[in-house]
């Protein structure tokens, strides 16, 4: 099994305080290549693996971003 400092995430993008995508004000990321194709997503052009990403980070790079907004909580 590989630890997660081996795995890489594509991301397309960061709200920093977001108020859409559910109750309060949250962090949120959008990952590059998304399988999910919710019927009412308003971010398809994520959908594509192999799409324009922002930047790639690992999991733990992604947390330590998020945790810098954990006084909104």
């Amino acid at each position: 099994m590989r630890s997660l400092k081996e795995y890489t995430l594509r991301v397309a993008g960061v709200i920093e305080e977001s108020i859409v995508d559910g109750p309060g004000i949250r962090f949120v990321a959008f990952m590059q290549g998304c399988p999910l194709r919710c019927q009412y997503c308003h971010n398809p052009d994520t959908w594509d693996p192999n799409g324009n990403c922002q930047y790639e980070l690992t999991p733990e790079e992604l947390l330590q971003q998020a945790l810098r907004y954990s006084s909104y909580i």
